[in-house]
C-alpha cells in the first residue's frame, strides 16, 4: 500500500470508531455523515489499490 492509502485507511477507521460513538451517545445526524463517509473511505481505499 502507498502512504496515501494507509492514511486513508487509518481515517477510515477513525470515522468508523467515531460513527459507533455518535450512534451510542450522540445525535442520529451526526452517525448518518460519518457512517456514509467510512463508505466513502473504503470506497477509495479500495479503488487506490486497483489503481
Amino acid at each position: 500500500m502507498k502512504a496515501g492509502q494507509i492514511i486513508a485507511a487509518l481515517g477510515t477507521l477513525l470515522m468508523a470508531i467515531g460513527a459507533v460513538i455518535a450512534m451510542i451517545a450522540g445525535p442520529t445526524w451526526l452517525a448518518t455523515i460519518l457512517i456514509v463517509a467510512v463508505c466513502c473511505g473504503l470506497a477509495g481505499v479500495l479503488a487506490g489499490r486497483r489503481g
